[in-house]
């Protein structure tokens, strides 16, 4: 396993079943890639990023296990691990 330096995460993409629990309802391929295509796994936190000048030290709120939205253009693919690295400045959201 990887770990991350300060201000970087190791992430997975999240994955969804093909239908809701006791639900008829089955979602095709394509729309559940659009349902999910923001959304990672966080499985490694390095903590906070490095301070720049005159910047107050906050803790980092990502934890390992948390979900998080990001944009994908700007993760890094390893595809032997099978996992992405991602900055933590680039997170948009921790899903709740």
């Amino acid at each position: 396993m990887w770990v991350p330096l300060a201000g970087w995460l190791i992430v997975a993409p999240v994955t969804t079943e093909e239908s809701f629990a006791g639900s008829q309802l089955l979602i095709p391929g394509t729309a559940r890639a659009r349902i999910t295509r923001w959304q990672y796994d966080v499985l490694a936190s390095g903590g906070p990023a490095p301070l720049e000048k005159k910047e107050r030290a906050t803790p980092s709120d990502i934890l390992p296990g948390q979900w998080i939205l990001a944009p994908q253009r700007v993760a890094f693919d390893v595809p032997e691990e099978e996992v992405t690295l991602l900055a933590e400045r680039h997170v948009w959201a921790i899903v709740a």
